[in-house]
C-alpha cells in the first residue's frame, strides 16, 4: 500500500471519529432540548437493551478500530470480527439478554424474510458494484490503481478444493454473521440510542469501511454498510443484512474466480 493510500484510509478513520463525536454531542443537546427537532421514527431496530454501559463499550470499540487502522500490523489480529462478536455475545448473555429476540432473529414469517433478503441483496449488490467501478476509476486517476484487497489476494492464492471450501465458509458464513453482529447488531443500536439513526449509521459505515484496510474498497464498503443498516431497519431482523452480506461476498468470489 502506498503512502497516499494509507493517508486516505487514515483520513477516513479521522472523519468517522469526528462525525461520531459531533453526532453524540448533537444527540445530547437534542435530548436536553427536544423542541429543537421533532423526534424521528424509531424504526424497527430496538435500542431498549442499550444503555450508557453499552455506549461506553461502543465508543471504546470505535476507538479500538481506529487504532487498528493507524497501527494495522500489531493490532489487526485482535480486531477479528469473530472474536469481537463472541465477546459481545458473552457480555449480553451475562446480562441475561435474549440475543435472538434482541437482534430480531426469532423464527417467524420466513417467506417475508426471504423476499426481503432477495430484494435487498439485488439492490445493494448492484449499487455497491456500480459505486466500486466509479470509485476505482477516480482513484486510478488520483493515486494510481490501488492494490487488491487482502482477502482477494488470499482467494487467488488459495488452491485445492479444501482450501477453497474453507475460504468460502469463512467469507460467506463466519464473516457475515460476526461482522453484522458487531457493526449492525451492537454498534449501530448502541450509537443510535444516544444520537440519531443517520449519525449512527454513518459512523458505523465509516468504521466498517476503513477497518477492511483497503482503499479500493473504501467507498463501496461505506455505501454497502449504509444500505445494510437501512435493510436492518426496514426488516427489523439481523437475518436480512447477514444474508445480503453473505450473498454479496459469494457474488464477488464467483466473479473473481471467473474473471
Amino acid at each position: 500500500m502506498t503512502l497516499a493510500e494509507e493517508q486516505l484510509l487514515v483520513d477516513g478513520a479521522n472523519l468517522t471519529l469526528i462525525f461520531l463525536g459531533l453526532g453524540l454531542l448533537a444527540g445530547r443537546i437534542l435530548r436536553l432540548h427536544p423542541h429543537l427537532v421533532p423526534s424521528p421514527a424509531p424504526g424497527r431496530v430496538a435500542v431498549t437493551e442499550f444503555g450508557r454501559a453499552e455506549l461506553a463499550i461502543a465508543v471504546g470499540l470505535m476507538f479500538f478500530l481506529y487504532l487498528v487502522v493507524r497501527h494495522p500490523a500489531p493490532l489487526r489480529p485482535m480486531s477479528n470480527s469473530v472474536f469481537l462478536g463472541l465477546g459481545l455475545s458473552s457480555y449480553f448473555i451475562s446480562r441475561q439478554c435474549d440475543l435472538v429476540e434482541m437482534f430480531g432473529l426469532v423464527p417467524g414469517d420466513w417467506r417475508r424474510v426471504g423476499w426481503q433478503c432477495l430484494v435487498a441483496w439485488a439492490g445493494i449488490t448492484v449499487v455497491t458494484m456500480a459505486v466500486h467501478q466509479g470509485w476505482m476509476h477516480w482513484l486510478t486517476n488520483l493515486v494510481g490503481r490501488p492494490e487488491l484487497q487482502d482477502k482477494v489476494k488470499e482467494l487467488l492464492q488459495t488452491k485445492g478444493g479444501a482450501g477453497r471450501a474453507s475460504f468460502l465458509f469463512s467469507a460467506c458464513v463466519l464473516a457475515p454473521v460476526s461482522e453484522e453482529m458487531v457493526f449492525r447488531g451492537f454498534l449501530y443500536p448502541a450509537l443510535k440510542r444516544f444520537s440519531r439513526p443517520m449519525v449512527a449509521a454513518t459512523a458505523v459505515a465509516g468504521a466498517f469501511a476503513v477497518i477492511h484496510l483497503s482503499l479500493g474498497a473504501l467507498l463501496p464498503l461505506f455505501v454497502m454498510a449504509l444500505l445494510l443498516t437501512v435493510a436492518y431497519e426496514w426488516s427489523g431482523s439481523l437475518w436480512v443484512p447477514i444474508a445480503v452480506h453473505a450473498g454479496f461476498n459469494l457474488t464477488n468470489i464467483v466473479i473473481t474466480l471467473c474473471s
